[in-house]
């Protein structure tokens, strides 16, 4: 089903409440292509990761803090570079989603890494303190 905020799901809205029986018919036949999932989870993605970001070098620069992840360098720029830039691809994942016919699991997937961010965001501020 189309976001009933976005341009297509005003315009289906209009073309319902208009419509005849016969061409309301059609319109409930036609598939939605799900590729709206709203603004909702990819600010969720965003605030997370930022809080993450910011939270992060907040505790390096403290001193009291160290990046969790092996995989990530040392260097506070380096670290919060990698996680800036790794929001890109999630945003991405969450839009392929929704266009393949999966909006809900785009939803969970920009809710949760969201939360998953504010969650390593709290426990930053607790070690940056």
């Amino acid at each position: 089903m189309a976001d009933p905020f976005s341009l297509e799901g005003l315009q289906r809205a209009i073309a319902a409440s208009t419509a005849s029986d016969d061409t309301q018919n059609v319109a409930e036949k036609q598939t939605d292509d799900g590729a709206s999932i709203g603004w909702g989870p990819y600010a969720a993605l965003m605030a997370g990761n930022a809080a993450d970001i910011g939270s992060t070098w907040q505790a390096i620069e403290s001193g009291r803090g160290r990046e969790g992840n092996p995989v990530l360098p040392h260097s506070p720029a380096a670290i919060m570079g990698l996680k800036a830039a790794a929001t890109i691809p999630e945003a991405l994942i969450m839009k392929s989603l929704a266009d393949h016919g999966h909006p809900t699991a785009g939803k969970i997937l920009g809710y949760a890494v969201g939360a998953l961010g504010a969650g390593l965001a709290a426990h930053n501020s607790q070690v940056g303190r």
